[in-house]
């Protein structure tokens, strides 16, 4: 069996969190004998994920197979993907090498004057370098995420040098330093005033990788404006916090006064942690006239019970893969890896997201912004209890179930359904 056709239902924003505790049963956990052979746990959504953003998966394959074959002392013998050492066979090397490639392919298409060429080639090294940041936490190999995510930034804003309408970077003073966003306005912008959806993505899925969804929104006639959440990205210098969606009102803020984006009608689009921010925003900004909240967390999986962080923290420990655990104590602003005794702190800071806790949804509260909740039927991150409720909080909400499995399940479908409704409230007025 190749590396690839291994499917693991869960992914990585939050992905399979605390099953036992949460009282959820996790995709992971159902087949023992499925155990990944990486600490990043490579199999099943997450490369799909890579793949929607334009990696090629023999490419991914091929480079996943020379790694596991690699003799290079590892951190873990069991992990092929946790060679020490930088060079052949370590994870971030690798796919800058990937990257570089695609690099001078690019390079190449521009001095020969082949436009979309070069663009295409900007942003498939864009998408290999932040492959190779994953899981960007600060332990030993942070340096190396760091300068792949930065590589991954150079690319993907020379890309936008050849879009039918250049990238715009907004740089954002936001607590005594700067938050950029990229900004893509759609082509109708320029005539008139058009719509703008405020874009992020989940604690692993950072402001570089949603080209395919701004591709959508700009051809349904709507700006997006993509950034990173505070904890995530170029925004990690801040811990992520359950007001995260702050972000999302100073940068409507910032670009209050832009002719080109139509402050009446303005959207978010997130998933999974975004999801979180972007459903929270549907309570406390009603410039957001309609909120695609996708596979995004709302309660259950936020909630580790005070008594089996203190008492049982193997148990919650069983069924979530490891890098899970440090990818969200690093966003958190805590230092991965952590002990049990560090856990009933981490539970604490986690309970702070849930949308339950904070009396935004689950009780009498009810917001007028049309909010449409789409996502698998079997995800443990997000599961359909959790919403049903989100809708429910919305005097217009929306719950859309798509064929996939698992944690998101492909962006695909989901972009196909959220796009054309975020028009119809957006553009359409519905």
């Amino acid at each position: 069996m190749s590396i690839l056709s291994k499917k693991i239902c869960c992914s990585f924003a939050v992905s399979c969190l605390f099953a036992s505790s949460a009282g959820i049963v996790s995709p992971a956990a159902a087949d023992p004998g499925e155990a990944s052979e990486t600490y990043r746990d490579v199999d099943g959504n997450l490369t799909e994920r890579w793949v929607w953003g334009g990696a090629d998966p023999e490419v991914l394959s091929s480079t996943f197979e020379a790694m596991k074959s690699s003799q290079v002392e590892r951190s873990n013998p069991e992990l092929y993907d946790t060679i020490a050492e930088f060079g052949p066979g370590h994870w971030t090397y690798e796919f800058l090498a990937l990257g570089d490639g695609e690099m001078k392919r690019a390079a190449t298409a521009e001095a020969a004057g082949d436009r979309d060429g070069a663009r295409d080639a900007y942003f498939s090294a864009s998408n290999y370098y932040q492959i190779g940041k994953f899981p960007f936490i600060r332990t030993a190999d942070y340096p190396y995420y760091l300068f792949a995510y930065k590589r991954s930034m150079v690319a993907y804003e020379k890309a936008g040098e050849f879009l039918p309408v250049p990238l715009e970077v907004v740089n954002l003073p936001y607590k005594g330093r700067a938050i950029r966003g990229y900004l893509h306005l759609t082509p109708a912008a320029l005539e008139n005033p058009a719509p703008l959806v405020v874009v992020s993505g989940g604690i692993d899925t950072f402001k570089v990788e949603h080209f395919p969804l701004v591709k959508a929104l700009n051809e349904a006639g709507m700006s997006a404006l993509v950034v990173d959440l505070p904890g995530v990205g170029e925004s990690n210098f801040l811990p992520s916090n359950h007001k995260h969606d702050a972000v999302y009102s100073a940068f409507l803020d910032a670009l209050s006064s832009d002719p080109r984006i139509d402050g009446d009608n303005v959207g978010a689009w997130a998933a999974s942690w975004g999801g979180n921010a972007a459903a929270r925003a549907a309570f406390t900004d009603d410039r957001f006239g309609a909120v695609v909240s996708a596979c995004g967390p709302v309660h259950a999986a936020l909630s580790i019970p005070d008594q089996a962080a203190r008492q049982a923290p193997d148990a919650v420990r069983a069924n979530t893969p490891k890098v899970v655990f440090d990818v969200v104590t690093d966003r958190l602003g805590m230092q991965p890896p952590i002990d049990n005794a560090q856990l009933p702190e981490f539970a604490d800071r986690l309970r702070k997201f849930s949308l339950v806790e904070q009396g935004l949804v689950g009780g009498s509260v009810r917001t007028k912004t049309p909010v449409m909740v789409i996502n698998t039927r079997s995800d443990s991150v997000a599961p359909p209890e959790d919403m049903e409720v989100l809708a429910a909080a919305s005097e217009n909400g929306k719950v859309f179930y798509t064929d996939g499995e698992g944690h998101c399940g492909s962006r695909v479908p989901i972009i196909a359904n959220s796009v054309p409704w975020l028009a119809s409230h957006l553009l359409n007025g519905e």
